[in-house]
């Protein structure tokens, strides 16, 4: 009977201890390791999550590697190894070490000691690589497709302080930031805010001593320069921004409405839609695909004659390109041209008057 009390009240204080953090919810088993009870209950529930909860990888996107040991074999000379975070890498291949810029091909690939052809998202991986040195790359550095990603100094990102944070976040703040396998000093500087509290968020331009290579929708932790006590942590929100300048209402607009259509689009998503196709008139127009991929363009220029039916324009553009071409960025300038023309005209756009608008090639990035 003691036992069991003690055992109710050792599960109210962890309990107690987890609450208001992502674990608060999270199952607990009662196992003992002197008799094994509670053992089968516990492979049951890990069988539970790793089949039910734990979401797949996406393995047919761009592949990405950030890198967190390096080393040399003799007679096989460089070998990474790391988590691959996305995508599929395959022997032979050809990519790029960030922000390094040196293109290198995958000689072979290891998955837990065994050869490999392919590696895949998910997967820890050790990939032996030809063309660069071991005294290139660091921790920290990532493995991606060429011209897949911009190395970058300068982040805007949405950052959120930890509720039990005891010191509050001010303009310019020296800060470590902690990005994939990356730990980099950077100066925070506070877009819509003197300073940022414990449980509060805001809008940040981090001010990278050194560049980075990051996508979109990237989550990050940050840590006060001395003590080293964790703030909180974000999501990037632009990763190859301009230096912006504090309190612009344009700028605050720009990241809001950034952070809003993609925290929509993937709940649209989680009810079954596979592709998100949003205008947002003359801000122009942006396109979630089933893979976390993102098309965002400006609109073309012109003088707005009717605007009703340009919505309908730019989705039937859309289908129409991607039905004739199954390529979803070209479909996507398509469906842009086909919504502004019916815009600029007072009746149905001519094919001609679309072919004129289609613009310059989206920007790409994922989520």
């Amino acid at each position: 009977m003691m036992w069991e009390e003690w055992l109710e009240m050792m599960e109210e204080d962890i309990r107690e201890e987890l609450s208001d953090t992502f674990l608060e919810k999270a199952p607990l088993v009662k196992v003992s390791a002197a008799t094994g009870a509670g053992l089968e209950e516990l492979i049951k529930e890990i069988e539970h999550q790793t089949r039910d909860e734990v979401v797949q990888k996406d393995i047919h996107t761009i592949p990405r590697l950030p890198i967190d040991r390096v080393f040399t074999l003799s007679g096989f000379g460089t070998i990474i190894t790391g988590t691959l975070v996305s995508g599929t890498i395959s022997k032979e291949d050809t990519l790029q070490m960030y922000p390094v810029g040196k293109e290198c091909k995958i000689r072979s690939i290891q998955v837990h000691g065994e050869d490999r052809k392919e590696c895949y998202a998910g997967q820890r991986v050790a990939i032996n690589l030809s063309n660069v040195k071991k005294k290139e790359i660091k921790r920290g550095c990532v493995l991606a497709p060429p011209d897949s990603m911009k190395n970058t100094d300068l982040l805007d990102v949405k950052l959120n302080v930890l509720d039990s944070s005891v010191r509050i976040l001010t303009n310019h703040t020296r800060l470590h930031f902690f990005t994939g396998t990356s730990e980099v000093l950077c100066r925070a500087v506070l877009l819509d805010k003197e300073e940022i509290g414990p449980g509060e968020s805001g809008y940040v331009q981090l001010r990278m001593v050194e560049e980075v290579a990051v996508r979109r929708g990237d989550k990050f932790v940050v840590r006060f320069y001395s003590p080293m006590e964790t703030v909180g942590g974000g999501v990037v929100l632009e990763p190859n921004p301009k230096i912006k300048r504090r309190f612009q209402p344009e700028v605050i607009e720009e990241l809001k409405r950034k952070e809003d259509i993609t925290i929509y689009a993937k709940k649209l998503q989680a009810l079954g839609a596979q592709h998100v196709l949003v205008s947002m008139a003359g801000d122009g127009a942006i396109l979630v695909t089933k893979d976390g991929k993102v098309y965002e363009t400006m609109p073309p220029k012109g003088k707005v004659v009717n605007s009703v039916g340009a919505g309908d324009s730019m989705v039937a553009g859309f289908i129409t390109g991607y039905l004739n071409t199954k390529d979803m960025e070209k479909a996507f300038r398509l469906g842009v041209a086909a919504g502004s023309a019916s815009a600029f005209c007072s009746w149905l756009a001519t094919r001609d008057e679309i072919v004129a608008l289609l613009g310059e090639p989206a920007e790409v990035y994922h989520i």
